[in-house]
């Protein structure tokens, strides 16, 4: 059978009803298309830590997300970009619970606004074309990108062989 389909994580963890469905589709993370979506399985009494993006809370038990795709994890799955506002804390988990799982960090399209980001030396960060990671004080010094893979995917890679990205 198809998992049953909702709109927003939100909505998800509101319907207690679902977790007779054991797998349930979201279409976005606040709203539908934001780039959010997944498939989420119930874990009756589940113990992982709940953390907004791959773990969400749910009456007597947790929504674990399938990840589709291992060793990837996506920003969208914690914020999304274009708010206005700055995306500091959620962006900042979404590197930590990456890391913590020895997986890199997609960020895909629009601009993400923070002050400063911290970098495990082993994360690994890929960007679309059109991201534009906006920190809100810049500085003249550069990112290279010299040398990086060719993928005509990507916009730029962020390697965590510095502990702190702030624009510079």
């Amino acid at each position: 059978l198809p998992p049953a389909v909702v709109a927003t994580n939100t909505a998800l963890t509101a319907d207690a009803l679902l977790t007779s469905a054991g797998t349930v589709m979201t279409l976005g993370r606040a709203a539908a298309g934001d780039g959010g979506h997944g498939i989420w399985r119930w874990a009756a009494g589940g113990a992982a830590t709940v953390n907004a993006g791959t773990v969400l809370s749910g009456s007597g038990g947790q929504w674990q997300r399938v990840i589709d795709e291992p060793g990837v994890y996506h920003a969208e799955w914690w914020t999304t970009p274009n708010t206005g506002v700055t995306v500091q804390t959620a962006l900042q988990n979404a590197l930590d619970i990456a890391s913590a799982a020895q997986a890199s960090l997609e960020i895909g399209p629009g601009t993400w606004n923070f002050t400063k980001l911290t970098l495990a030396d082993d994360m690994v960060v890929r960007c679309s074309k059109r991201t534009v990671l906006a920190p809100l004080e810049y500085t003249t010094e550069q990112i290279s990108t010299t040398g990086l893979p060719n993928d005509n995917n990507l916009g730029f890679i962020i390697m965590g062989n510095r502990s702190e990205f702030d624009g510079r």
